[in-house]
């Protein structure tokens, strides 16, 4: 689409943040059903839903509790220190 000139400047989005943005938008939609009186869910379902959403979110803060711990290294790896000449 750049060659035709319908885009300019785009941005490239890792993947994991398109799945994390995903996964935080289909949590949403599912709030929103559950919470609309059209949808009586028995007790028991209910709470399961609760949980595996409250599992969900934790997954998603420890991911990006680690993603930010962890140290990338760029594809060639660290640069190497300059070789010393002899004297």
């Amino acid at each position: 689409m750049h060659k035709l000139g319908l885009v300019d400047e785009l941005r490239r989005v890792p993947a994991e943040k398109i799945q994390l943005k995903e996964i935080a938008e289909k949590q949403r939609q599912l709030e929103l059903q559950l919470n609309a009186k059209a949808v009586q869910l028995p007790e028991r379902t209910y709470a399961m839903l609760q949980i595996a959403q409250e599992r969900l979110r934790h997954a998603v803060e420890n991911w990006e509790r680690r993603k930010t711990n962890t140290c990338w290294l760029p594809r060639g790896g660290l640069p190497r220190p300059a070789k010393k000449s002899p004297n």
